[in-house]
């Protein structure tokens, strides 16, 4: 258990390039590490600790929602943000990165299936990287953005959409128009289960209830407000 601890403790400092800016900021660190390790039981630790895990977890999921990638917390709401600033999401506990495959969202959604599946003869949806799509704006704080940003953001993903496809005709169809929505239905349902899934790495059954509260009150929104019908 020490030496899992030293190795996840030592791959955090690995990427904290500036360092810890207090002796506190470092103690914070380390509990949240021992915090981790799967060898320790929620239920042995004391209520700080476990509100130090959970509140690292609602940093970071904003800028996953997002961005599809880790962003400093004080970034998110900007209206750009720099390509340098955002780090990969591992899966928790391994230095794998978290990639989500067309495959894995049509078993999550299998209602979509057939369409992504078809979508897919004329775009490759697994070459269009999920940490390559940025929303633009703080999803987790929808219920105060105006439905200009939103639009933004739609015209920003349809506009994506057209450079996967060649159109041998001036005008958009009524059928093109129904490839752009399956093609954002996939495009929110993959980065939902994306998030999804490493929230289930960062806490685990016995927080299930945090988990849910947060997936219905940030992650589930996004999809509602985001979709075009």
């Amino acid at each position: 258990m020490e030496n899992d601890a030293a190795k996840a403790l030592l791959s955090i400092v690995r990427e904290a390039a500036t360092g810890f800016s207090t002796g506190k900021a470092f103690l914070d660190c380390l509990r949240i590490v021992l915090a981790k390790i799967s060898m320790l039981d929620w239920t042995s630790m004391d209520k700080s600790t476990q509100y130090l895990v959970i509140s690292d977890v609602k940093q970071k999921l904003p800028g996953i929602l997002r961005t599809g990638c880790h962003v400093p917390q004080t970034l998110v709401a900007d209206a750009t943000i720099s390509s340098g600033l955002k780090e990969s999401v591992l899966q928790v506990g391994t230095r794998d990165k978290l990639v989500v495959s067309l495959t894995a969202t049509c078993q999550a959604y299998p209602g979509f299936a057939t369409k992504w599946m078809a979508l897919n003869n004329v775009i490759l949806l697994d070459t269009i990287a999920d940490d390559a799509m940025d929303f633009g704006f703080d999803v987790t704080a929808l219920e105060i953005r105006s439905s200009k940003q939103i639009h933004t953001t739609l015209v920003a993903l349809f506009q994506t959409f057209l450079a996967q496809v060649e159109f041998g005709r001036s005008r958009l169809t009524t059928e093109d128009q129904k490839c752009f929505d399956d093609f954002l239905a996939f495009i929110l349902s993959r980065r939902k289960l994306k998030a999804v899934r490493w929230l289930h790495g960062a806490l685990d059954g016995r927080l299930s209830k945090v988990r849910s509260t947060m997936e219905q009150r940030f992650v589930d929104p996004m999809v509602l407000f985001l979709s075009r019908c």
